[in-house]
């Protein structure tokens, strides 16, 4: 809210107040327009005059210290009636009392803005006309609140950068990848500083969940798919529908006025030391490793190829489940009467070579059951995902 007030006494009944040369006043009725008039005869009065102010309204900036921008806004004032050296303009910040910059003296301006913001502009204009019977002042004021917004664009280039992250396009958009390592979760952040403490930063992010494996607008888990961190504030963001964008819009208070802004990447499938080997010496086993679903600790997914070492001599194939505790030692798992256990017989596979999907269901971290599925690529899984 602007604070600055011009006190123009203008009054409802059209009263004049009249200053003699004597120590005392008197107050005197009067139907015309003026508000005041000095002992020699000059009149101050409100006019409406015709005039407009031409701007754009939102300007961007990737600087990631705000104080040293350095923005450039042209401000045009149209007013045909009133000469230049009788315009002034403020620039508020929204909320604050006092100007932050005051411009006179002209009706084209170019203002260099050094914080982000929103700015009220507050235009004044005067015209004095005068005669044999005195000086008319004239004045009228111009009001547009929140009229030009400075906003923080990113520009993701400056972030850290690995093969989780990809900038597309133009630095103003980027896509977290959904690798599937040993990490649950990959980051990338940057850093900002001379905010102001007292005043929150508003947010908005637009983003879209993709699965490259499922059509548009298919219903997607709950599960969190990318997070933001702010001086130990998390926030998350996730999507129900597949490749629908989606705005979020965070207000942050307690930010300090330097701080980190860290984005992270939950991924979908995790490595496990568990996989897929081979129970005979003329078959082996590529892509053994089974993955964690984040959205299931229970389950493990694999995408094993199976194929003949010796294609001349053919056999049926077989294959266990197998813990890897260290790159010589590990725990091989079969079945029993009993089920999976630990040292079991191989498994035998139903089909010959080729890719297969395994799903796992666990139970205290052990293979319970599982079922396989020939054919199927980890390629077209439909659990990974792009943010």
């Amino acid at each position: 809210m602007i604070k600055i007030r011009f006190k123009w006494f203008l009054s409802p009944k059209r009263s004049i107040l009249f200053i003699g040369g004597i120590l005392g006043g008197l107050l005197v009725g009067c139907s015309s327009d003026t508000i005041a008039e000095s002992e020699e005869a000059t009149q101050i009065m409100h006019q409406a005059f015709s005039k407009t102010l031409s701007y754009e309204a939102v300007h961007y900036s990737n600087a990631t210290q705000n104080g040293g921008l350095d923005l450039e806004v042209p401000i045009s004032v149209f007013a045909p009636e009133i000469e230049n050296e009788k315009v002034s303009l403020h620039i508020v910040k929204t909320g604050d009392v006092s100007a932050t910059f005051s411009l006179t003296g002209a009706k084209q301006f170019s203002q260099s803005f050094d914080e982000y913001g929103t700015y009220d502009l507050k235009l004044y204009l005067e015209k004095e006309i005068t005669s044999e019977d005195g000086t008319l002042i004239q004045r009228d004021t111009l009001i547009k609140e929140k009229a030009i917004e400075i906003r923080f664009l990113d520009d993701f280039s400056d972030y850290s950068s690995s093969s989780d992250w990809s900038i597309f396009p133009f630095n103003s958009s980027f896509i977290g990848i959904d690798n599937s390592d040993l990490d649950s979760e990959s980051t990338t952040q940057k850093s900002f500083s001379g905010f102001d403490t007292e005043k929150a930063i508003k947010i908005d992010i637009t983003y879209r969940v993709y699965h490259e494996n499922l059509p548009k607008g298919t219903r997607l888990d709950n599960e969190n798919k990318l997070g933001l961190v702010v001086n130990d504030q998390n926030f998350y963001l996730k999507s129900d529908v597949n490749n629908e964008q989606k705005v979020r819009t965070i207000n942050l208070s307690n930010h300090g006025g330097d701080f980190d802004l860290k984005w992270i990447k939950f991924k979908s499938m995790v490595e496990t030391p568990w996989k897929i080997i081979s129970a005979t010496s003329s078959t082996t086993v590529v892509s053994s490793t089974l993955y964690q679903l984040a959205e299931a600790s229970d389950i493990l997914v694999g995408y094993p190829n199976f194929y003949y070492i010796d294609s001349a001599q053919p056999e049926t194939m077989y294959f266990n489940f197998y813990y890897e505790e260290s790159a010589t030692a590990g725990f091989t798992f079969g079945l029993t009467s009993d089920g999976i256990e630990l040292d079991g017989s191989p498994f035998k596979l139903t089909r010959g070579p080729g890719d297969y999907f395994f799903k796992i269901k666990k139970e205290n971290n052990i293979p319970l059951r599982y079922e396989s599925t020939f054919g199927i690529l980890k390629e077209s899984n439909p659990y990974q995902f792009n943010v």
